[in-house]
């Protein structure tokens, strides 16, 4: 729903033009007040300023007079409800899509979640296999080097005898 500020400047104006009537037809109120204590009982009541519609200015130009009775407010009123009517219900539609939106998200995000814990316990299950191979691995390679070990310390001994016989020979 979109106001125009010439819209919102013109019901400032209608507003502040009912105020100074209102306040005109106070001060009209408490003068008649005043003059009928000073008259005596049963002269004629020559203006009761409620008895007259509201003016206010409008759209037909600045400090333009418009009369309007109960009716013609009622109208207004009801067009301004109409069109509050109308805002509400499009925010309403707004907020219908924001949910199913929403709840496609939702569905969205669970999917993934799923995904998730699938890769997490795939990954687990590899953590696990790959530490396994890696102990083997360790193992194997200590085995090997204390083959090795052997195996040097062997030749070291036969050659070690080798050169202790051959001078003998």
């Amino acid at each position: 729903m979109h106001t125009c500020p010439n819209r919102t400047e013109q019901e400032l104006q209608r507003r502040r033009s009912l105020v100074d009537e209102l306040s005109e037809r106070y001060s009209q109120l408490h003068r008649d007040l005043d003059n009928r204590e000073k008259s005596p009982l049963g002269s004629s009541r020559s203006s009761n300023p409620f008895d007259q519609p509201l003016s206010y200015g409008s759209a037909h130009g600045p400090g333009s007079a418009h009369r309007i009775n109960a009716d013609e407010i009622r109208q207004q009123q009801q067009a301004m409800i109409a069109e509050q009517d109308r805002g509400l219900d499009a925010i309403s539609d707004t907020l219908r899509r924001q949910q199913k939106i929403g709840l496609a998200i939702q569905g969205e995000v669970d999917e993934h979640n799923v995904i998730i814990d699938d890769i997490r316990g795939a990954t687990s299950k590899a953590t696990d296999k790959v530490q396994r191979q890696t102990r083997r691995v360790e193992e194997v390679r200590r085995k090997e080097s204390c083959k090795c070990t052997c195996l040097l310390w062997s030749i070291i001994v036969v050659l070690a005898l080798i050169i202790v016989i051959i001078p003998f020979v």
